[in-house]
């Protein structure tokens, strides 16, 4: 089988999915279903890549989209028509692929993506930045059909990705102050069993002595230590996974055949 053969069977199970799109089960498990492995798939264009000035910005969007379309509007009188590809959204981030020959183009993975901008005034073209600081690029695209259901996909991704992380900090804290609370009651127990405060916490509280070897003691970070008291680590302002995702306004692309 050839790998057009093969490239166009992909595409046309990416087609079915997408008409499967409506009624899709957004609760975590199913999101999680989605974006595993090669994540989902969508039909599109790419109007171009340009480079930028700043990680994010509505207006930068703005002006790096038009700026794209009248690249891509000269090329068309030329006979040069939008690259056609697929991309695809998983937990490895955007993935863009040529269509005819199935090779990939372009990968970012998700801490790369710093902002994605849909266009209100077209409803199939949206793009995002990405980059490291000094090197940014706006990746512009145009959807074979309405551009919300990726936009919504990458939100959907984005806030996902921030909880799971989340909960996996929050597990990690949990176990880091269990261990410390062993770490208290083991050194009570060495060091004076008849304790008004040893006796209160093994008998009245409820808590057993822990009988642990030397090394199975847990050791406070040197670098959380502060005269000898365990420093709690400062906890990380929360950050409001929507603030990467804003809206453009360019005109839409009506010469366009698609």
């Amino acid at each position: 089988m050839s790998t057009e053969t093969e490239v166009q069977q992909v595409v046309r199970a990416s087609t079915r999915k997408e008409s499967k799109k409506k009624g899709q089960d957004r609760s975590e498990a199913g999101l999680i279903k989605r974006f595993k492995g090669d994540g989902f798939r969508y039909r599109a264009k790419l109007i171009g890549v340009d480079e930028v000035s700043a990680a994010r910005g509505d207006k930068l969007c703005q002006d790096s989209m038009m700026k794209l379309k009248g690249i891509a509007a000269a090329a068309r009188s030329k006979g040069e028509h939008k690259q056609r590809i697929f991309l695809t959204i998983s937990f490895g981030g955007i993935k863009i692929f040529d269509e005819k020959t199935g090779a990939m183009q372009h990968h970012h993975a998700v801490h790369e993506v710093s902002y994605i901008a849909k266009d209100i005034t077209d409803h199939r073209a949206f793009g995002y930045i990405c980059g490291k600081e000094g090197n940014h690029r706006f990746v512009a695209i145009k959807t074979s059909q309405a551009a919300e259901p990726v936009i919504l996909d990458l939100r959907d991704l984005f806030q996902l990705i921030y909880e799971l992380k989340l909960r996996e900090e929050k597990e990690k804290l949990a176990q880091k102050d269990k261990q410390c609370e062993q770490a208290v009651y083991q050194t009570i127990l060495e060091e004076d069993v008849e304790d008004p405060v040893y006796q209160y916490i093994v008998f009245e509280a409820g808590h057993e002595p822990i009988r642990e070897t030397e090394e199975s003691i847990y050791q406070v970070p040197t670098s959380h230590q502060k005269e000898g008291v365990y420093d709690v680590p400062k906890s990380q302002p929360t950050i409001n996974q929507l603030d990467l995702f804003g809206d453009m306004s360019t005109p839409p692309d009506i010469t366009s055949p698609g």
